[in-house]
């Protein structure tokens, strides 16, 4: 039986016998287990296991030439704590909606600000309550102080 499996290291896609033990990748010469291998495709012929390879590698976009790298970790970089000008910008803001309308809403302070992430939202407001930009008049209704 032959089948289907990719490189645990550099994820080419090739052709294998399922019954061996083990088969050495021929791109970076890792030893792959077959057993412990995900079959993407498995069949008798040798022709159909050719065309297996060549879809499935169109399929995960492999290229041969350039290898895709690891995926880099994400590092999360800490915002600086508001400015005195910044708090007197955002004051600004929010005072030219609050002259039309007696309260702001969350939708009003996220217009202002330009902010459309919800949770983004929800962390400068409270931001602002603790800082004493704002008070909550009634639920997600806030005035200036």
């Amino acid at each position: 039986m032959l089948g289907v499996i990719v490189c645990s290291k550099c994820s080419t896609v090739q052709g294998a016998d399922l019954k061996s033990a083990h088969v050495t990748c021929p791109r970076c010469g890792a030893r792959i287990e077959v057993k412990r291998a995900k079959v993407y495709f498995s069949t008798e012929s040798p022709k159909e296991l050719a065309e297996a390879v060549r879809q499935i590698s169109e399929q995960m976009k492999y290229d041969i030439e350039n290898p895709p790298e690891k995926p880099r970790k994400r590092i999360r970089v800490k915002k600086s704590k508001p400015k005195p000008e910044d708090e007197a910008a955002v004051r600004s803001a929010l005072m030219k909606i609050q002259e039309k309308k007696e309260t702001l809403t969350k939708a009003d302070i996220g217009k202002a600000l330009q902010i459309k992430d919800s949770i983004e939202l929800d962390e400068t407001i409270s931001k602002m309550l603790l800082a004493g930009i704002l008070c909550e008049v009634s639920p997600e209704c806030y005035r200036l102080v």
